[in-house]
């Protein structure tokens, strides 16, 4: 039995000693691959990196060429319409091209024909000649070409004199005076408020061109302010007048509209007084309203009788509108017109039934008396 158990425990020992002898056989080879990671690590991860990036290419490239494969299809299929767009375009940009041409002749002839300005005019201006034409269509600018510079330098030195006698320091200035500039300061950035005139583009224009301009525009100012004087005078009777004859008128061509105010107990003095005081200054779009004085400063008359007859259809093309209104509604309605889908056709349509109520009633007036 002993002989057994020393034969067993030996057997056991020798197991265990050749498990241990495996053991620490394989020991030093687990450190030493542990050291090899360690050391192997950097260069497999910038590999391993690199092969991420080389697929992620070889993925967007693939889909580059999906994507390039369904644009293809799609433009295949509405190549026409492209097709028709550019048409469209070349037609505009050629009409454009023959306009400016033409007010490129007039204006650059040796005396102006103001009849074919205005005519030309009256249907819009290009931006590019709108300055020398509104001087020229208000009289400031000279119809001769060759006294042209002489008489705007000229004006240009008669601005500045009036600016030294009448622009002084605040120092200079009685309250009075300061009173007004400090209420200009307040009235001048709120009358085109949705205007960022801080960041208009002007690197174009230098210390020179400004002041010239301003000397310009003081005396189209002026030109324009001669035939609606009555305006701005005490108790303005040349606004009073024009509601008159536009309440009359309206009466006349659109009696529904006439009687739906009058039932609202909504006079033309609430809504359309600042019409013709300023002209749909705050009505318009400043691109709209630059095209409506555009046709304004082409009339041969008097603009401010034109100007009745704009009010008359522009309340009779918003009719429809102001008929399903009432009472407190109706006067939001008509003190701020929305104007946010109104369009250059609206203009014309508008500009264009005024132009024909003109022509038909301005000097037959009896029908302002019935």
């Amino acid at each position: 039995m002993s002989n057994k158990k020393t034969t067993k425990n030996s057997s056991r020992d020798k197991k265990t000693k050749h498990s241990k002898g495996f053991q620490s056989k394989k020991k030093p080879n687990k450190t030493k691959k542990k050291n090899t990671t360690k050391k192997q690590n950097p260069k497999i991860q910038e590999k391993e990196q690199q092969k991420q990036k080389q697929k992620q290419k070889q993925k967007q490239k693939q889909n580059k060429k999906k994507k390039s494969k369904n644009t293809e299809k799609s433009v295949c299929i509405r190549k026409p319409k492209k097709k028709q767009i550019k048409s469209e375009r070349t037609k505009k940009t050629k009409n454009e091209i023959q306009r400016e041409e033409r007010f490129q002749k007039i204006i650059d002839s040796e005396i102006v024909d103001l009849e074919k300005l205005r005519n030309l005019s009256w249907s819009g201006i290009p931006n590019k000649y709108r300055g020398r034409t509104w001087m020229l269509l208000l009289g400031y600018m000279s119809t001769n070409k060759s006294r042209r510079e002489k008489t705007l330098i000229r004006k240009r030195k008669e601005y500045e004199e009036i600016a030294l006698k009448l622009f002084k320091t605040k120092e200079q200035r009685n309250e009075f005076e300061n009173k007004i500039i400090q209420q200009l300061k307040l009235d001048l950035p709120r009358t085109r408020s949705d205007q960022d005139i801080e960041n208009a583009k002007l690197e174009k224009l230098s210390n020179e061109n400004f002041k010239t301009l301003e000397a310009d525009i003081y005396w189209c100012f002026t030109k324009l302010l001669d035939g609606i004087q009555d305006n701005y005078t005490y108790a303005n009777p040349g606004i009073q007048k024009m509601l008159y004859k536009l309440q009359e008128f309206i009466h006349h061509i659109n009696i529904d509209l006439y009687l739906h105010l009058q039932k609202n107990e909504i006079t033309f003095l609430q809504f359309a007084y600042k019409w013709i005081h300023c002209f749909f200054l705050r009505e318009f779009d400043f691109n709209h309203l630059i095209r409506l004085w555009d046709t304004y400063f082409s009339e041969t008359e008097n603009f401010s009788i034109f100007h009745i007859y704009v009010c008359a259809a522009l309340l009779n093309f918003y009719s429809k509108e102001i008929l399903k209104l009432n009472e407190h509604n109706l006067i939001i309605f008509l003190q701020k017109i929305p104007n946010e889908d109104f369009t250059f056709e609206d203009l014309n349509l508008i500009l264009a039934q005024a132009y024909t109520w003109k022509i038909q009633y301005e000097h037959a007036q009896s029908h302002l008396k019935n």
